[in-house]
């Protein structure tokens, strides 16, 4: 991901937003950098966690969200 995003900047530089300051690469890069992403093969997904508590479950219910 960050060989991506350092040829998106190099290599896309006139068709990413002006914007200034500290930048996320997607505040950054967006569309660019994720059609670059996508075609060096890579993927993600996304997965919505309810907060402890919701639908009757608590963190030691969830494998990863126990906290000590």
């Amino acid at each position: 991901m960050l060989g991506e995003s350092a040829l998106c900047l190099a290599l896309n530089r006139d068709t990413l937003n002006v914007r200034v300051g500290v930048l996320t690469p997607a505040t950054a890069m967006g569309a660019a950098l994720a059609g670059s992403l996508g075609a060096a093969g890579h993927t993600y997904e996304a997965a919505r966690i309810s907060p402890p508590g919701a639908n009757g479950l608590s963190n030691t219910d969830r494998p990863g969200l126990a906290t000590p």
